[in-house]
This record gives structure tokens, C-alpha cells and sequence, in this order.
């Protein structure tokens, strides 16, 4: 079965993509399952697995697919799992049949032909994943690392917003993430990888402003690339996982009302960390630094003595996942 990755700086927009590329007929919207850099090692996906191993792999991406990433797993997952694996015996299956084979039964399961998975940080991945899956397409989604931090900033308020199955320890634990030079700094390496990748025939990158701005063209453009039929449909989306508006199942469609709202949320020294990080990059992608504050500025001094609270709070509150970050931000995941 076909399969499609949206990937991107986190808050770039992921979701709102995979939204719309979920309301086509023949796509099915699959949660950030977290798989690769978690629950399997991207570096050895041809690694074989017995049965009762790929019973629990499958397990695991069944349950976040239904209950999100820090969701239970019940039984009824591990029913499903072995049936999925019921008939394979002693054989042993390579890493990356096992994970292919558990999106297309997500996929069939929605009555869907292409699977399509929206953890961001598969972008760090992005080589070796384009290399074992020569049926997968990967559709990066940049945005400008100002509204990034924006988002950022302001994401530990979903749960008041309507992300009611949030638990409490990931609002602590994305509170304790916020900082403009961490999240800079995985801004820039995920935007780095990305434009290593541009002329991959199976890699396609497009701007959040774009998309938002000029939705069905840009659409059209990207269904030409996954060669399926562009649909109206894919421009009805409802609004969820936004950092500054409620949750509603009512089909909005796109808005422009996220663009440039780091105007209003992000603070002089925040703005000038970020772009001193960013700013190569963000003028190879059109956007424009502003006349930031200077480097000895009290906000930008406030910044820097927060960073290690910042620190000791990800380590705390989260060890793998700042150990998998720090492995990006020092250019160890591709």
C-alpha cells in the first residue's frame, strides 16, 4: 500500500495538512504515531522480528492510532495485532513490513488505499525512510520558525482549548519545552534536512503560508505529486490542535488568522534568539528577519537565564524525548 509521511518543524501546520489530505477518497488520516525514533530504530529497519515482536509493535501503533500517543493499551489492540500476524508461523518479517503492514490495516480499516502518518519529526529520518520504503511519498510542510515559536509558546493551553484527552504531565511537559533557542535550533534542522532532500522524486516541500494563502492551487499541485485526483472536499477541515482558538468539529476550512501572530505573542528577545539561529534560512525560504532587538537587551538576557530551567525541566519530564531531540539538534537522526 501507498504511503504518505507529513513531516515538519513541530506546529508548522503538520496536522492542518494531514487533515485535508485525509478528507481526499482514497487517504486515510492517521495520528503522529511516534514510531520511528521511539518505538523502532530508524538505522536498522531491516532488522527481522518474530511473531510475538511484531504482535507488540503493532499493538502499540493500533493503540496511539485510536487513544494518541500517551493513551492506554487495551486488549482489544492486542486482538487485532494478532490478527493482523495469525498466519506467519515461525517465520521472521523484516521491521519495516511490520510497520507497513500495521498502517494499511489502519488505513483499510478507515476504507482508505494510502496511509498517511503526521509525526513531524520524521523529517530527521527522512533519508533512510525514503530509501527501505520505495512506496512512500514524503511531504515536508515549512513555516516561518517566528509563528513556530508562536505556536510553541501557547501550546500548553490545548487542553483548555478543547484537547480534553491531553493528560496533565504532556502540558507540563510542553511547558518546560518552550524555549526560542532549542526550538530554533530544531527549526533550522528540520528545515536543513529538508532542503537536502528537495530534489528527492518522492520528497515535496511547501510553505504553511503558501498552502493557507492559496489553498486549492496548492493543493492541486500537491495531489499531482501523491498522483491522486485533487478533491474539493480536502478544503473542508475542521479546527483542532490549535494553540490559540478552540477545538470545533465544525468544517471551517482554511484561515488565515495564524499568519505573523508572533507579532503579538512572542517577546523582543525572543524574536532575536530565533532569528539569529534561523536567519540563513529563513531567507533561502522568503521569509524576512525583522530589526530585532540587540544581543545584550534585557528580554534576550531573560532568555538565556531561563534556559537551564529549561533544561533540567525537559530532562525531567520527559528523558527519551529530550535525548531524541538533542540527537537532532546535533545532526545524529538522518
Amino acid at each position: 500500500m501507498p504511503m504518505i509521511f507529513v513531516t515538519g518543524a513541530s506546529r508548522s501546520g503538520t496536522t492542518m495538512l494531514s487533515r485535508m489530505l485525509g478528507q481526499h477518497s482514497c487517504v486515510a488520516d492517521l495520528k503522529e504515531l511516534h514510531c520511528f525514533g521511539d518505538l523502532v530504530d530508524p538505522h536498522h529497519l531491516q532488522a527481522h522480528m518474530g511473531r510475538e515482536e511484531a504482535v507488540r509493535l503493532s499493538t502499540r501503533l493500533i493503540a496511539r492510532n485510536k487513544r494518541d500517543v500517551w493513551g492506554s493499551v487495551l486488549d482489544e489492540d492486542k486482538s487485532e495485532a494478532r490478527q493482523l500476524w495469525q498466519d506467519i508461523g515461525d517465520a521472521r518479517l523484516p521491521t519495516t513490513q511490520v510497520v507497513s503492514s500495521t498502517l494499511a490495516l489502519l488505513a483499510t480499516r478507515q476504507g482508505k488505499s494510502i496511509a498517511c502518518e503526521q509525526t513531524p519529526r520524521n523529517i530527521f529520518y527522512a533519508g533512510t525512510l525514503l530509501n527501505n520504503y520505495p512506496n512512500l511519498r514524503i511531504v515536508h510542510i515549512v513555516r516561518d520558525p517566528r509563528d513556530v515559536l508562536a505556536s510553541q509558546k501557547n501550546r500548553w493551553k490545548r487542553k483548555r482549548l478543547g484537547g480534553d484527552n491531553i493528560p496533565y504531565s504532556e502540558i507540563v511537559r510542553v511547558w518546560f519545552n518552550y524555549h526560542p533557542y532549542t526550538l530554533g535550533k530544531l527549526w533550522a534542522r528540520a528545515t536543513h534536512l529538508a532542503l537536502q532532500h528537495r530534489e528527492h522524486t518522492r520528497f515535496y516541500l511547501l510553505r504553511f503560508e503558501d498552502i493557507v494563502a492559496n489553498p486549492e492551487p496548492e493543493l492541486q499541485k500537491l495531489c499531482a505529486f501523491l498522483d491522486i485526483p485533487y478533491e474539493i472536499a480536502m478544503l473542508n477541515i475542521p479546527q483542532m490542535g490549535s494553540s490559540h482558538r478552540t477545538n470545533t468539529d465544525q468544517q471551517i476550512g482554511v484561515t488565515q488568522s495564524s499568519l505573523n501572530r508572533w507579532m503579538e505573542t512572542l517577546t523582543r528577545g525572543e524574536v532575536f534568539i530565533c532569528e539569529r539561529i534561523t536567519r540563513p534560512l529563513m531567507r533561502a525560504l522568503s521569509y524576512t528577519p525583522s530589526a530585532s532587538t540587540s544581543a545584550l537587551s534585557s528580554s534576550v538576557i531573560a532568555q538565556l537565564l531561563k534556559f537551564p530551567i529549561h533544561v533540567a525541566g525537559v530532562l525531567a519530564a520527559n528523558p527519551r524525548r529530550a535525548w531524541i531531540q538533542l540527537q537532532a539538534v546535533m545532526g545524529k537522526s538522518t
